[in-house]
C-alpha cells in the first residue's frame, strides 16, 4: 500500500520507472521481469557451495541480497506471493554472511600474528592465534553447512519460481 500508486503508475502520470528511459511503462509492470531476472542470477551459482571458492560464495551472498531487496521491495504488491523468496535469502544472506566474516577474520589473525611475530615470540599469543582460528574454522564450517542446507532446499524448491511467476 505505500509503494502501490508509484509503482502502478497512480501517484503520478507514469509512475516510477525502472531506469530512466529503459520504458514507459510503470515499474508495476516491469517488476516481474526484475524479479526473474534477479532469481536467475542467484540460481545460476553452482549448487555445491563447498566447492565453490570463498569469492564464489561472497558473490552469490551478493545476488541473494539483491533478490531479497527487490522482494521485500515488491512485496506490498503482491502480499502473498513472495515470501517463498524472501525467506530463504535471509537465511543464505545470514549464513553466508558468517562464513564471509569467518573468512576476514581469520585472514586479519593470521596477518597480525605474522606482523607481531616480528617483534618477538610470544608462546601465549600463538597458543591465542591457534584457538581463535580453531574457532573461526568450525563457526565457518557450520555456517556454510547451513548454507548449504538452505541452497540445496531452495534449488530444487518449485515455490520461488512459482512465486515470481503468479506475479506476471
Amino acid at each position: 500500500a505505500k509503494y502501490g500508486p508509484i509503482l502502478t503508475g497512480r501517484a503520478s502520470e507514469r509512475g516510477l520507472m525502472a531506469l530512466p528511459g529503459a520504458s514507459e511503462e510503470p515499474f508495476a509492470f516491469q517488476a516481474p521481469a526484475v524479479l526473474l531476472e534477479r532469481l536467475k542470477a542467484v540460481r545460476k551459482h553452482r549448487r555445491d557451495l563447498a566447492a565453490s571458492s570463498p569469492d564464489e560464495q561472497h558473490a552469490l551472498r551478493i545476488q541473494c541480497k539483491k533478490l531479497r531487496y527487490t522482494a521485500e521491495f515488491l512485496a506490498d504488491l503482491y502480499p502473498d506471493g513472495l515470501a517463498a523468496i524472501i525467506r530463504p535469502m535471509v537465511a543464505m544472506q545470514d549464513a553466508l554472511g558468517d562464513v564471509h566474516d569467518a573468512d576476514v577474520y581469520t585472514e586479519r589473525i593470521i596477518r597480525y600474528h605474522a606482523r607481531r611475530r616480528a617483534v618477538g615470540d610470544d608462546p601465549f599469543a600463538v597458543e591465542a592465534r591457534d584457538a581463535l582460528l580453531a574457532f573461526l574454522r568450525r563457526r565457518r564450517e557450520d555456517a556454510l553447512a547451513e548454507a548449504a542446507a538452505t541452497w540445496r532446499t531452495f534449488a530444487k524448491d518449485k515455490a520461488p519460481r512459482k512465486a515470481a511467476k503468479a506475479i506476471s
